[in-house]
């Protein structure tokens, strides 16, 4: 039993390793997207200011 159990957490370990660097590549690919639509709608805004003004 204490065999089954190690080998399970022994393989969860390398899947969680995998998994880490995964995780942090979709996040800074989700950031950038922010930031991408965070531009456009700053060049939005400005565009509309300059066109009141």
């Amino acid at each position: 039993m204490r065999k089954d159990v190690s080998q399970v957490r022994k393989k969860i370990d390398v899947i969680n390793k995998e998994l880490k660097p995964l995780g942090n590549t979709c996040q800074k690919k989700l950031v950038s997207e922010s930031e991408k639509t965070r531009m456009k709608k700053l060049e939005e805004l400005g565009k509309n200011i300059d066109l009141l003004q």
